[in-house]
């Protein structure tokens, strides 16, 4: 109850229960360790490959050559080109149609086929490994990725786009070959840039994910204390409904308990005052009843319940009675009439039966009164003694002399402790 009563009062925010249960098993359960992210996969080089001049450009002969009009009127430069890679070894007899070759013929094909030509084509080759080398890298990057055995990976969403960059190279290893036997021929390879970023998105997300696991590994004991707190603003909100009626409910009893403590202390103080007043006007008469007030207060702060003492109906006097309000006639131990008699004249010496002795100084002589006194008794007894020694040495009475005499090595030791007496000394003001 105090807890959600808490976290209602706090700012903590309101997570669902699928959350808390995933960072609980992770914080609560078993070790936890740092987990390295992943790199995103790299397409600058294979973009740049597909992107090639080279593979849209068509690749002929030299035009200036007088063969190169018909060649390129029906469009025959690769067929001628795959012809002349074979005229060499013909015996210089043309390969397709078997009759001799004009002269020059050779150093037309020669010329047309020149060093341009070469070089385009050895540009084609130099992109084709290009794009074959970065794919190869590309694949390679992918599949590691989905052989990482970590929980956070969408293995599935990564390779359906594997799959779709796996197709679209199958397109362009058709195309390169195309581009490869027909040189004129121009092609556009089919980007894979897409796909590779949706895989990017993943792997960023996953690199979030890692963050806020690496957090919560550096941030343990933090973390778990915020765990914690979330989970009881999580309870608390399950209960908002018995919260609400609660607060309601304690907001009453609480007014009503405050308004009885008001009246309790407005009763206390006119209570105090009344019992000040009926002190003060007790204190002008020469009277038992302070008498009998104090020595009750007495009994009641060391707890003696055998007895108290009470008023009569004829003025001076004063009667015992037992806690159940009946007098106790005979029925009063030797002790309990020594204790009684002792009590009565420790009161004594502040005032005097006489009102005109009340304020003369006074020596006062204790002759073992201990006669008869149990244990619980005797510790009242010493006490008081004790404090009559106190207000004695700080003059707080009219008592100039006080002569304690006994036979009881207790009760000796009792009234003569001093926490300032060294071992075996004695006091400026008193004697052994």
């Amino acid at each position: 109850m105090n807890k959600c009563k808490q976290s209602h009062s706090l700012e903590n925010k309101l997570c669902d229960l699928e959350d808390l249960r995933a960072r609980s098993n992770k914080l609560f359960n078993g070790s936890l360790v740092k987990i390295q992210t992943f790199q995103s996969i790299k397409n600058d080089e294979l973009n740049t490959a597909c992107s090639s001049e080279i593979f849209q450009k068509q690749i002929v002969g030299k035009q200036e050559v007088d063969i190169a009009a018909l060649i390129s009127k029906l469009a025959i430069s690769d067929w001628v080109k795959r012809g002349y890679d074979h005229i060499h070894n013909s015996e210089g007899k043309c390969p397709f149609c078997q009759q001799s070759l004009p002269d020059g013929f050779i150093h037309q094909l020669e010329e047309y086929f020149n060093e341009t030509y070469e070089n385009e084509m050895k540009e084609l080759a130099n992109c084709v490994y290009q794009y074959m080398e970065s794919y190869s890298n590309l694949e390679t990057s992918i599949q590691d990725l989905l052989l990482k055995e970590l929980s956070y990976i969408d293995k599935e969403k990564i390779s359906q786009q594997f799959e779709l960059i796996r197709s679209k190279n199958e397109i362009n290893l058709e195309l390169i070959e195309q581009k490869q036997k027909e040189p004129s021929k121009g092609i556009v390879l089919v980007p894979v840039h897409e796909f590779i970023k949706n895989i990017n998105l993943e792997i960023e997300r996953v690199n979030q994910e890692i963050q806020a696991h690496n957090r919560l590994v550096d941030n343990r004991a933090q973390e778990e204390q915020l765990l914690k707190d979330q989970i009881w603003r999580f309870i608390a909100n399950e209960n908002l409904h018995n919260h609400e009626k609660y607060v309601r409910k304690e907001f009453s009893i609480k007014n009503a308990i405050t308004g009885i403590k008001d009246g309790i202390t407005s009763k206390t103080s006119e209570k105090n005052r009344l019992i000040s007043e009926i002190e003060g006007l007790e204190a002008q008469i020469t009277s038992v009843i302070p008498s009998v007030n104090e020595m009750n207060r007495l009994l009641k702060a060391y707890n003696f319940t055998n007895f108290k003492f009470a008023h009569t109906q004829n003025q001076g006097n004063y009667r015992l009675i037992r806690s159940t309000g009946e007098d106790v006639n005979q029925t009063l131990s030797e002790g309990e009439k020594t204790f009684v008699t002792f009590l009565y004249f420790m009161h004594l010496l502040n005032g005097s039966n006489n009102r005109d002795l009340i304020t003369e100084n006074k020596v006062v002589v204790i002759d073992d009164p201990i006669s008869s006194l149990d244990s619980n008794v005797l510790f009242i007894v010493s006490n008081l003694i004790l404090k009559l020694i106190d207000d004695i040495r700080n003059n707080r009475n009219n008592v100039v002399q006080l002569f304690v005499l006994t036979h009881n090595v207790y009760f000796h030791k009792e009234v003569t402790f001093h926490k300032k007496r060294s071992k075996g000394g004695k006091l400026h003001d008193e004697t052994f």
